[in-house]
């Protein structure tokens, strides 16, 4: 997860790839807590937002949001490493 983070932060993958990953992995993962799930919904929607009216490419307002929700996923759900420009 951190990888996928810090490569969308470093322009080396889109925003498209980077929603459909973290989407992937929480579809992936059994997380039974309830308020996790709802946190990991509400950052993730607006880069979900912005994939579906055909924003794919880094923009800062995306970089934005992607590490508010990779750096909520690091702590929530201790990653190795958090994810870094």
């Amino acid at each position: 997860m951190a990888d996928l983070c810090e490569r969308f932060l470093n322009r080396q993958t889109n925003l498209k790839s980077l929603v459909a990953g973290l989407e992937g992995l929480l579809d992936a993962g059994e997380f039974g807590d309830k308020e996790l799930r709802d946190r990991w919904y509400a950052l993730w929607l607006p880069l979900e937002i912005r994939t579906a009216t055909g924003e794919v490419e880094w923009s800062p307002d995306a970089a934005r949001e992607a590490e508010a929700l990779c750096s909520y996923l690091h702590d929530a759900i201790g990653t190795e490493t958090r994810p870094r420009r």
